[in-house]
């Protein structure tokens, strides 16, 4: 019996919920990385994957849910509270 698993390019639209904004955003990332890439929950309240896009053009996922040239489009605030596991990440001095 021989298996094949072929390999397809992704794109992910997220919107991304933090303390003070809201947006919209495209990664190759998958959600686990995105998130542990981009700060983890103490930065990222929620994370919530709008589409997945097929293929490797980021430039037309980018254009097809209007995102700007920062790949980046904010949208109006949505309260949220953090994991209930959620410990803030304590600078020391």
């Amino acid at each position: 019996m021989i298996f094949c698993r072929t390999a397809t390019a992704k794109i992910y639209i997220y919107e991304v919920v933090t303390e003070t904004r809201r947006f919209q955003t495209a990664s190759k990332l998958q959600p686990s990385a995105f998130l542990h890439y981009y700060g983890g929950k103490d930065i990222i309240y929620e994370l919530t994957v709008v589409d997945v896009v097929k293929g490797d053009d980021f430039e037309a996922a980018a254009k097809q849910y209007k995102l700007d040239e920062n790949n980046f489009r904010d949208l109006s605030p949505k309260l949220s509270k953090p994991n209930p596991n959620f410990r803030r990440f304590i600078w020391w001095r």
